[in-house]
């Protein structure tokens, strides 16, 4: 057994695949809702309540602003890193 693999996860989808069956070029927005929907057990509409969140809160928002919102999280260099205190 892969200790990479999601253990929730009984068929992993792999990156490529994702894309394909998607209809997705490989870039890193993609790679993110690749990410949220086939290895962290998220629902499909995680990323576009993201979307919706960061809208709400700056009045607008882009795919490239759901992406860098989930770096900042972890970014220890970024304003709000917050997601590392449960790291």
């Amino acid at each position: 057994e892969d200790p990479w693999l999601p253990t929730w996860e009984k068929s992993p989808m792999l990156l490529d695949d994702y894309l394909a069956k998607e209809g997705l070029e490989k870039n890193r927005v993609n790679k993110l809702r690749w990410m949220l929907q086939c290895n962290m057990g998220c629902q499909d509409g995680t990323f576009s309540t993201r979307k919706d969140e960061l809208a709400h809160l700056n009045g607008t928002a882009t795919d490239e602003d759901v992406l860098h919102s989930y770096i900042d999280s972890v970014d220890p260099r970024s304003s709000d890193p917050w997601m590392l205190e449960f790291l």
